[in-house]
């Protein structure tokens, strides 16, 4: 008895040493946490590479966010890495769409919005660059204001993981009282019946709209007449595309 017990404590223990093994090898092969992947790019091989900005850039805003007021906009780009010249914009898409469409408002597809202002400079490594731009809202609205900054000169990377670009971006609600400057775009921060989009303000009840056309039910004996579409839209059909990329109807 003693000999049989003797193997089953050996057995028991041969059990929780494979078991503390297995253990050790599920902890040395877990996951990195979440906090450890960001700001990261897939590479080949199924690994990820740490992937840091050129520049780090931050946009502030000041003024009484009002139309017809001035708003100043400051572009603060600093450097990770030397750059002998860096192009620093300022990019206000939907105000630039007013102005060259005369107050018309439609958001082109397919075409770039030029820059607000831009701007190309030297960046040191540690280094700042400040530059400032003075924009007029003509109307209420919710308006993106993103800065730029991206590598002009040729010099090589020391480190291949170096992205060349840096960026940074805010939403500027502009209203009759005033307005305010959120992180991203907030649909809550529009009232309740207007289109959540960027843009000046525009409402539903002003969209333009079209009679409904209902089908006409085929002929039974006429064979060159298709299914009609069920139809239950009784009314009108406001027509969203004017405002979106795509249509909504």
């Amino acid at each position: 008895m003693a000999v049989r017990s003797s193997h089953i404590r050996s057995a028991l223990g041969a059990i929780v040493v494979l078991g503390i093994g297995a253990c050790a090898d599920r902890q040395t092969t877990a996951p990195r946490p979440s906090s450890a992947l960001s700001g990261s790019i897939p590479a080949g091989g199924g690994y990820d590479i740490p992937a840091v900005p050129r520049f780090d850039v931050t946009v502030q805003v000041s003024g009484s966010l009002r139309p017809h007021a001035r708003t100043t906009i400051r572009a603060v780009v600093a450097g990770r890495q030397p750059t002998g010249l860096a192009e620093i914009a300022i990019h206000v898409p939907e105000l630039r769409v007013l102005q060259t469409g005369g107050g018309r408002f439609e958001m082109p597809t397919g075409i770039a919005i030029a820059p607000q202002a831009r701007w190309q400079t030297p960046v040191t490594s540690g280094g700042t660059v400040v530059r400032t731009a003075d924009v007029i809202f003509p109307a209420q609205g919710y308006y993106q204001i993103r800065v730029s900054a991206a590598k002009v000169s040729a010099e090589r990377d020391p480190q291949a993981w170096v992205m060349p670009t840096g960026e940074a971006s805010v939403w500027v609600l502009v209203g009759a009282k005033g307005g305010r400057v959120t992180t991203m775009f907030d649909a809550s921060q529009l009232p309740a019946d207007a289109i959540p989009t960027g843009g000046p303000l525009r409402f539903f009840k002003d969209l333009p709209s079209a009679p409904v056309i209902r089908p006409e039910k085929c002929a039974p004996d006429d064979p060159s007449c298709q299914p009609p579409r069920s139809c239950c839209i009784n009314g009108h059909v406001n027509y969203l595309e004017k405002f979106f990329t795509q249509s909504s109807v």
